[in-house]
């Protein structure tokens, strides 16, 4: 089976899905002004990730995970579950009115970045089939070795091995390139590499496992599926029934596990040592996160989305209800003012260069404002959506009139240096990055996308194929004219004429 990848979404579509989830919705109870706001939320949605280019780039990629884990997965739930979808919101008017002017900000970006996006893209052609192996083994290499490094070294906020650690993203880049090179080589035949396997599998281990990131237990399974998507690959029936059985063992045994053991991650003694007592008390976690969604007095002040406990999970694949319980906030409280975005754009600067900078954990923030966190609690993180700040900065002065700028710079950026997707792997890091961040990364993730991952992508695209295939062929000898075939020159090379 093809995975679906699609560049459009037909607008007959959208539009009948669309009548049919609000009919539902006006059914369910839902009141008639919400229901148009989804309507409307769908269709320009839709018109903003055709007009993109749909999956195939970068900017599309960011608008349809932010589109669907922001709200509209969240809409469709509450429709199966036969509840209203504006049932449990506190402000749901000025809520579906801010995620319909976001999604109409993405629309008008995508269009006025055209002009400015370069063609062919930075980093288009510059990986070579002749250089693929070696640079992902080379890539292995490095993300393992900085690992070492930082345990031994540890990871103080400013210390060069804290640097590192940033900068590490050679672990899903050896997944996304193996894993494309893979499909390439053979025609869409495989779509499985050895490399690949052992980079996803130590993410699980070394991220999920041992630092009880949920996000780390699915990196590696995300990448490996947006490379055989982005590239034309297919899944066996094995392969569908291997995704099943792992997706629902992780949301059964592990997100309990994380949940529950996530609390240990900065507390004395070995690592390997608390991670295996914490899988000895899986049930004890299950039975914890049980008794706390159903206990709904104990959180009075967290905003669910369903009326029925459904578990964390599920409820964290929406931001909707996050995001109406802060605009509340901005209603009943006042604006926040331009501060976050000014401190996302200063957060650029590394710590070498000033080591005093000032950390700014936002997301924590609001939810001290919300009310879902105790006083004294000034380290947990709380996701919420760009939507959130596009609205909270300065109501819908700052939605209409700033983030539109904000958005057209990212994505011109991001599609100048990643390109069509579907040629070239780099830019499905922009796309993994997404995946997780489009919807719960605020206007930090937008914002780092241009300031920080963008020198960092350029630098590890050239590094990992100029330096990395010299490294991997350590392991898999090949000549150097060999690794260099096809490749073209740098872009900062000026090519010379006889």
């Amino acid at each position: 089976m093809r995975i679906p990848f699609p560049t459009k979404v037909p607008l007959w579509g959208a539009i009948l899905f669309a009548i049919v989830l609000c009919l539902l919705e006006v059914l369910q109870g839902t009141s008639t002004f919400f229901a148009l706001g989804v309507f409307a939320y769908v269709m320009v949605a839709t018109l903003a990730f055709n007009a993109a280019g749909g999956l195939s780039t970068p900017s599309g990629g960011y608008i349809f995970f932010h589109v669907v884990l922001t709200a509209l997965l969240g809409f469709v739930m509450k429709a199966i579950l036969w509840e209203a979808a504006d049932s449990r919101l506190r402000v749901p008017e000025t809520t579906i009115l801010a995620n319909v002017g976001f999604v109409f900000v993405l629309l008008v970006a995508v269009y006025v970045k055209r002009p400015l996006t370069k063609k062919p893209a930075i980093l288009s052609g510059l990986i070579t089939p002749a250089s693929a192996r070696q640079a992902t083994i080379g890539c292995i290499i490095i993300a393992v070795g900085i690992d070492i490094f930082s345990a031994i070294s540890g990871l103080e906020n400013g210390s060069f091995a804290s640097a590192l650690h940033r900068l590490n993203s050679f672990l899903p880049l050896a997944i996304l390139i193996s894993t494309y090179d893979t499909v390439k080589r053979s025609g869409g035949r495989k779509n499985v590499s050895l490399i690949a396997v052992f980079a996803g599998a130590y993410t699980f281990v070394s991220v999920g496992i041992l630092m009880y990131s949920k996000e780390g237990m699915l990196a590696g399974l995300v990448a490996w599926l947006i490379a055989v998507a982005a590239s034309g690959g297919r899944l066996s029936i094995r392969q569908i029934a291997f995704l099943l059985i792992a997706g629902a063992g992780i949301v059964y045994y592990l997100v309990p596990y994380a949940q529950g053991g996530r609390n240990d991650r900065f507390t004395p003694g070995s690592a390997v040592d608390k991670a295996i007592n914490n899988l000895s008390r899986i049930d004890e976690f299950r039975a914890e996160l049980s008794s706390e969604a159903g206990d709904t007095k104990s959180k009075e002040n967290e905003p669910l989305f369903y009326d029925a406990p459904v578990g964390a999970f599920l409820e964290r694949l929406q931001m909707i209800s996050w995001d109406d319980a802060m605009l509340e906030t901005v209603i009943n409280d006042g604006k926040l003012g331009y501060t976050p975005l000014w401190t996302y754009l200063y957060n650029a600067v590394p710590h070498f260069l000033w080591p005093d900078k000032p950390l700014t954990t936002w997301g924590n923030f609001y939810a001290h404002r919300i009310g879902v966190l105790a006083d004294d609690d000034v380290t947990t993180g709380v996701s919420f959506s760009p939507v959130t700040e596009a609205f909270g900065m300065d109501g819908w002065n700052s939605l209409f009139f700033v983030c539109p700028f904000i958005y057209i710079i990212v994505f011109a950026v991001i599609d100048s240096v990643g390109g069509d997707v579907r040629e070239t792997p780099w830019g499905l890091l922009y796309t993994l990055v997404s995946a997780h961040g489009a919807n719960e990364g605020l206007l930090d993730t937008p914002t780092s996308m241009v300031t920080f991952m963008t020198p960092v992508l350029i630098g590890l695209a050239y590094f990992t194929v100029y330096v990395l295939p010299l490294i991997g062929g350590l392991l898999l000898p090949r000549s150097r004219t060999a690794i260099m075939q096809g490749r073209r020159q740098p872009g900062f090379v000026r090519e010379t004429q006889s």
